[in-house]
């Protein structure tokens, strides 16, 4: 959802090709984020023993960690989605989606009017 203030729209890098947050399925180890990487080893130092306290952490990273926002810009299905080249690796995981949402597909795919935001 775009947000707006003194009438200007604002988009989160991503959103205009429908890029999706860090999935829930992704673990703690994903993340790049120092706050969230501290915050998750707190919670495990807290409760070494306790995997609903653990789970609960992990739902907490998921929805607050400012990695969602850090992910990779999907510029198509290629390898690494474009992002760089083949023989190197982006500093953090693309989100699994990137062969279905990315900014190839935006433009000229099937459903490309059905694209979040017109370009």
């Amino acid at each position: 959802m775009p947000f707006v203030q003194d009438e200007d729209e604002i988009i989160r890098v991503g959103e205009e090709i429908g890029m999706r947050n860090v999935p829930p399925s992704w673990g703690p180890e994903e993340y790049k984020d120092i706050e969230s990487i501290n915050f998750f080893k707190k919670y495990a130092e807290m409760y070494p023993n306790d995997p609903e306290q653990q789970a609960y952490a992990k739902k907490v990273m998921q929805r607050k960690a400012r990695d969602s926002a850090r992910t990779p810009v999907q510029w198509n299905d290629s390898t690494h989605a474009d992002f760089t080249s083949s023989n190197s690796k982006p500093w953090m995981r693309l989100n699994d989606d990137y062969k279905d949402v990315n900014v190839a597909t935006q433009v000229s795919g099937p459903n490309a009017s059905n694209s979040v935001h017109a370009f």
